[in-house]
């Protein structure tokens, strides 16, 4: 999978904020739920799997929502870096996601996580959707 690499800044989980894009974020991974199969809103006959991946870097933690392989591919206590991937909001709180341009990698990152600062426990306003 190709990415366009420039344009892209390395941030740390204390500056998300929602709908951000277009970064570079290095984490360790904490822990993750169950798996859980959901269907394709637009195809009902499209299945995934998906799982909420809790991450964290030395500024704070949120939840990766991750689907398919990547749930296999994060495994706990191992550090990775996801490239062009974006936070959105789920029920308000903040999510980060790899998207169709993201790509994770393996890292060779050592730091304590902190645990204490967890974005998804923030509330956020959605953006207001435009009447046409």
């Amino acid at each position: 999978m190709s990415t366009e690499q420039e344009d892209v800044e390395d941030i740390k989980i204390s500056e998300f904020r929602p709908y951000l894009n277009r970064f570079k974020v290095t984490f360790k991974v904490i822990e993750r739920d169950e798996i859980v199969e959901v269907q394709n809103r637009n195809n009902p006959d499209e299945k995934h799997q998906m799982s909420n991946v809790k991450i964290a870097d030395s500024t704070g933690s949120v939840i990766l929502t991750a689907w398919d392989d990547d749930i296999e591919y994060l495994e706990i206590d191992n550090y990775y870096s996801l490239t062009n991937g974006y936070v959105n909001l789920y029920r308000d709180s903040m999510r980060l996601a790899r998207g169709k341009y993201g790509e994770f990698s393996e890292s060779d990152a050592d730091f304590e996580p902190n645990l204490e600062n967890n974005r998804s426990d923030e509330k956020h306003e959605r953006r207001r959707r435009r009447n046409y």
